[in-house]
């Protein structure tokens, strides 16, 4: 869902803090999302995230008592009926005072975190499957900076076309804040435009970060 149809759906605002812990954990969040909105079984929304029926009926029962979820019905058949969960509400608004998190960055950071160990750990896997003897090719730049690169061996930088992925960070985007954000949109309008693609070629998933942000700090970009 989008910001643009969030108030035309169920909202629950949580006011328990345990409730708060499970829902700002990507952990959490990864358990919740099968029934977000959705009726689901727990078998089928185990085979959804790839984990066994019962590890997640564990963490179905935790949702149910912390108020997250509800069964919303149950289908007769023989022996125990089938319950059907599905998240209390379409959305859910964790105030930022209810979690124990000291400032706004401790909550964002594990977010970040979760996201960053994936995008490594799959990675990784990409590149010792194109060239198992990778290593660090370190030099000083002819202003003085020092560079750090993946590198086949010496004086070989990783070529990144010849892989489907890539990495990029940099400090040296010099925008106004309209042109900042008409770069923002275009990335966004880039991103739909490849998500909504249509292919007979078979497809598999991508890890995707996109992030834009003025530097406001005091110090220099390292």
């Amino acid at each position: 869902m989008t910001e643009l149809n969030l108030d035309r759906i169920s909202q629950h605002v949580v006011t328990d803090a345990k409730a708060a812990a499970f829902l700002v954990n990507p952990e959490g969040q990864r358990f919740l999302t099968p029934f977000l909105g959705i009726e689901r079984t727990v078998s089928s929304a185990a085979q959804e995230l790839g984990i066994p029926t019962n590890s997640l009926l564990y963490r179905v029962k935790q949702m149910v008592s912390l108020g997250i979820l509800e069964v919303v019905r149950e289908e007769a058949r023989a022996g125990r009926a089938l319950k059907i969960y599905r998240s209390v509400a379409d959305a859910f608004f964790v105030p930022f005072d209810l979690t124990d998190a000291a400032t706004l960055q401790d909550l964002l950071s594990p977010l970040d975190a979760h996201w960053q160990k994936l995008f490594a750990r799959n990675s990784t896997k990409v590149l010792l499957e194109h060239s198992p003897d990778l290593g660090l090719q370190l030099w000083r730049g002819e202003t003085g900076e020092l560079y750090i690169k993946l590198a086949e061996g010496a004086g070989k930088l990783l070529d990144f076309a010849e892989l489907p992925m890539f990495a990029f960070w940099s400090a040296g985007l010099f925008l106004d804040d309209e042109e900042a954000r008409n770069f923002r949109t275009e990335l966004l309008e880039l991103y739909q435009r490849y998500a909504t693609m249509e292919s007979s070629k078979p497809k598999r998933r991508y890890i995707t970060h996109l992030a834009l942000a003025p530097w406001v700090l005091d110090e220099a970009p390292g």
